[in-house]
């Protein structure tokens, strides 16, 4: 959903709570974080360096699966606006 201002925002459900959220921030952190603690998790010792080598990797996966959800969804919206009539 588009809110005022042209900020983003969208609709969580979880077990029944209903929230409007505002702002990209809460997804980048909620899916970067994991990518962190499973680097921590992977490395055989606590050295931030390795733990920076095999996050920049995750991290990299999560941007290019966003680049491909946004330009999946951007096809599929093109293709619904290209044919109204299949789609009954």
């Amino acid at each position: 959903i588009e809110a005022a201002g042209g900020t983003w925002g969208w609709v969580q459900n979880l077990y029944g709570r209903i929230e409007t959220l505002i702002g990209a921030g809460h997804g980048f952190v909620g899916n970067v974080y994991p990518a962190v603690r499973g680097a921590a998790f992977i490395t055989p010792d606590g050295n931030p360096l390795n733990m920076l080598l095999l996050f920049l990797p995750l991290h990299l996966l999560y941007e290019i699966s966003l680049v491909i959800a946004w330009w999946w969804g951007r096809k599929a919206a093109k293709a619904a606006i290209a044919s109204p009539e299949d789609r009954a």
